[in-house]
């Protein structure tokens, strides 16, 4: 272990300007100092992205961002990582571990320094980068009801986004758009669900997208009815279905959307499904607006739900995008469903994702992606809702 300061590597890449994150930090505090929290600890990549801005694509390698109630924030981070860190991030001090070196240690020695006899420590109890046998090495250094779960302090921070924020979403949008007539205009028969999706990215990178928090889903035929499916060298042919789900991706916000592709004419179903599902998009955008309850619009939505018997169906009807990594986009700080009281709020970026699915018949999909207004919602992107041709020109 040892304590770096930054390399100068000349123009750095950080994402947004130094005052942006700290006003991240200073709200973070304002709930650390309600929670009676005197340091907190940041392991998920989107979270240390979110409140640093670091980002690597390694990040299978433990990092955690630790941030003490009334000091500056400390990266902690696998040497290999200090010039990446250096260029991303705004952090004037880093930690470094050696190859093969346990990083809890560090982590723990650093925690200990900054929580005063009865402050609490603040963990991500659902971060997937801190691995169980991790998370019990650094929950054995602390008294026992020390630790306490940083998720509700993070989510009260990033559920509404800043105009730095909202600006990412409306330059991704239009990018997603891009890939999507993309994929469309390829999506004819002989060609396969690969070269379609192939068409996208292209599209989408070439036009100025970062790599994306998800892989192109393009799903064809039968597998359109399959959930989280996508190109499997399928050779497209006539009467086939398509599910597009893309997301272009600017500083790591993504302005998700679902589209179905008909290879020629539609069937009777897909089109009958297509139309249940438009009708339920469009029920949640006109109920989506500031201070209604997230679980009355589920149920408003539900009650324009079809009634097939085989229908397989998610149940949310909209979440939270935010700042994301691979393997997702959505950062958990809201979910429109039954159960869930939370209010919508002005400022909210979520994505409506209304997908049908009948095992082995069809899939269809439809959705926008919207930033909450005063009034309603403002759908960002233009691509046309409607059953879309393969080959057509949008």
């Amino acid at each position: 272990m040892s304590t770096r300061e930054p390399i100068d590597l000349g123009a750095a890449t950080q994402p947004f300007g130094p005052d942006e994150f700290r006003r991240r930090i200073h709200r973070l505090r304002e709930q650390m100092s309600q929670a009676a929290v005197g340091c907190t600890l940041v392991h998920s990549p989107s979270a240390i992205y979110y409140f640093s801005g670091y980002q690597t694509v390694s990040s299978n390698q433990y990092a955690c961002l630790l941030i003490p109630l009334d000091n500056e924030p400390i990266l902690i981070l696998w040497h290999l990582e200090v010039a990446g860190a250096s260029r991303t991030s705004w952090m004037s001090r880093f930690v470094t571990y050696e190859t093969g070196e346990d990083p809890t240690a560090p982590t723990c020695r650093e925690a200990q320094a900054w929580i005063s006899d009865r402050g609490l420590l603040a963990v991500e109890l659902q971060a997937a980068a801190l691995p169980p046998r991790m998370y019990k090495t650094i929950e054995a250094a602390f008294t026992p009801g020390r630790i306490v779960d940083a998720g509700p302090l993070f989510d009260a921070v990033r559920r509404v986004k800043s105009d730095e924020e909202l600006e990412c979403y409306r330059r991704a949008a239009p990018l997603t758009d891009a890939a999507m007539k993309a994929t469309v205009a390829a999506a004819t028969s002989g060609r396969t669900d690969n070269e379609a999706a192939a068409a996208g990215l292209q599209a989408m990178i070439a036009g100025g997208s970062d790599y994306p928090c998800l892989p192109a889903i393009v799903s064809a035929g039968e597998q359109s009815a399959v959930a989280h499916s996508t190109f499997a060298n399928v050779r497209l042919k006539s009467g086939d279905g398509i599910v597009v789900e893309l997301g272009a991706c600017v500083r790591r916000y993504s302005a998700p959307l679902m589209r179905t592709v008909c290879v020629g004419p539609a069937s009777a179903v897909v089109r009958e499904m297509h139309a249940a599902a438009a009708e339920v998009l469009d029920c949640v955008l006109a109920e989506l607006r500031p201070g209604v309850a997230a679980e009355d619009i589920a149920k408003a939505a539900w009650r324009r739900m079809p009634t097939y018997p085989d229908l397989v169906f998610h149940g949310v009807f909209g979440y939270a995008v935010g700042a994301g990594f691979p393997p997702g986009w959505a950062d958990g700080t809201v979910r429109i469903r039954l159960t869930n009281p939370q209010p919508i709020e002005v400022g909210m970026v979520l994505h409506i994702p209304i997908a049908f699915r009948r095992p082995p018949i069809a899939g269809v999909a439809v959705s926008e992606t919207v930033i909450v207004t005063g009034r309603g919602v403002e759908i960002l992107g233009n691509t046309p809702r409607r059953l879309l041709m393969g080959g057509e020109a949008l």
